[in-house]
Order: C-alpha cells, then sequence, then structure tokens
C-alpha cells in the first residue's frame, strides 16, 4: 500500500468522525444562550431614517455594527447629507439585557427611526418577557427609554419583527427591531441635533450553523483529494 495513500485515509477517517462527533456534541449544545454581550452584534446592520426639518424630505444612512472593544459594539452612521464625520454614532457595552444602549445624534437633521438587522450576527432580539426559546431567558418587549441620561424625546413605537429561523425558536426570538421617534414639526420637538437617546433592550446568542464544520471538511477532504493525485 502507497503509505502517502494511507496516511491521507487515516486523517480523513480522523477527520470525518470529529467532524461527527462534534456535530453531535454541537447538536446536544446548540441552544440559545441568555447571556449575550455587545461585540456579539457584530455583522449586524443599523440603518437611520432622518428629515432635515418640519415637512422635510426621508433620507436613510445605514453601518455595519462592528467590534468596538471588550464586549463592546459600534456603529459610525454616515451624515445624511454628506458630510464629513459620522452623522450618529451607536454603541453598546456590556450584557445587552442590563448595560444601556446609546444612539447619538450628530448631524444636522432629525432621527425618526432606527432599525437593526441581526440577521447577518450571530445575535437575535428576544422580546419575550418570560423564557420560551429553551436558554433564551427573560427578554424585552420593544425597547424601554431610559430618561436619564437621554436628551432626546422618548420614542413613538418599537417592537421586533422577522422570526429568527431557528427550530428551537419558541416565537420571541428576531433579527429586526425599529425605534420611531416622532417628526419635528414648527413648534419643536423631534429626536434633533446633539441629542442622545438611551435605552435598555436584550439580545440572546444564537448556535453556530453545523454547516460550517461540514464546509470544512469538505475544504479538508479536497485538498487531501488533490494531495494524493500529486
Amino acid at each position: 500500500m502507497n503509505p502517502r495513500i494511507s496516511r491521507v485515509s487515516v486523517l480523513r477517517s480522523f477527520l470525518v468522525a470529529a467532524v461527527v462527533g462534534g456535530s453531535a456534541s454541537m447538536a446536544q449544545s446548540a441552544i440559545v444562550q441568555a447571556t449575550a454581550f455587545g461585540d456579539q452584534m457584530a455583522g449586524g446592520t443599523l440603518t437611520v431614517t432622518w428629515v432635515p426639518g418640519p415637512g422635510g424630505p426621508l433620507l436613510t444612512t445605514s453601518a455595519i455594527i462592528q467590534v468596538g472593544g471588550v464586549d463592546s459594539a459600534i456603529a459610525l452612521l454616515p451624515d445624511p447629507f454628506g458630510n464629513p464625520g459620522p452623522g450618529a454614532i451607536f454603541r453598546m457595552t456590556g450584557d445587552t439585557f442590563i448595560g444601556d444602549w446609546f444612539l447619538e445624534n450628530l448631524a444636522d437633521a432629525f432621527i425618526v427611526r432606527a432599525e437593526f438587522d441581526l440577521s447577518t450576527s450571530i445575535s437575535v432580539f428576544d422580546n419575550d418577557l418570560i423564557a420560551d426559546t429553551p436558554g433564551s431567558g427573560l427578554g424585552r418587549l420593544g425597547v424601554v427609554y431610559q430618561p436619564i441620561p437621554s436628551t432626546a424625546p422618548m420614542e413613538i413605537a418599537s417592537g421586533e419583527f422577522n422570526l429568527w429561523g431557528g427550530a428551537k425558536n419558541a416565537g420571541d426570538l428576531y433579527t429586526h427591531q425599529f425605534i420611531d421617534w416622532a417628526p419635528p414639526t414648527l413648534a419643536g420637538g423631534g429626536f434633533g441635533p446633539q441629542q442622545v437617546y438611551v435605552w435598555l433592550d436584550d439580545t440572546d446568542v444564537i448556535p453556530a450553523p453545523g454547516a460550517l464544520a461540514l464546509l470544512g471538511l469538505a475544504g479538508l477532504s479536497a485538498g487531501a483529494r488533490r494531495r494524493r493525485r500529486a
């Protein structure tokens, strides 16, 4: 027997056993984790809708949520008028259930909507006040406005939408969330320049897809075949 072929066969058998065993182990432990941190929202997207003033047209800017440090998320929203520097900054540090979430308006416009899309991250929003999905713990229905230290007004509506498609979802986990504010009027009001909105929220961490392990096995197997033909 060709010793090279023998070594490749043994390696492949080992990899298959490891992945199958690992997949079985993941299946046993693939439950939602209630304790989640800001940095685990990285990869998601935040979109902000603006109006220049009373009766003005709607403008939107979006940014990818990034890791901003230990347990921290940050997103720098472009200015709605194309001016240099961010138009708004989102940040969240620590446990997403007990820590404050911040959205700061730095533009010369008013924010009327913030929409989070976490479908491309490992986190989802938990909107249930009871622990339905196994491992999810308690959640928050919409957002909880923090009048201190907020300088922006309270939202007029908020909520989660787009159910997470995981088989374990009992109907309380969502990939998207919106927050709406009243538009400004001639009498004033609105989430205006140099104001910050602070709230409480909640996200959970979802199981990593087992397909990634299988994809890695396929790549290793292909590499082994190429080495054997060589």
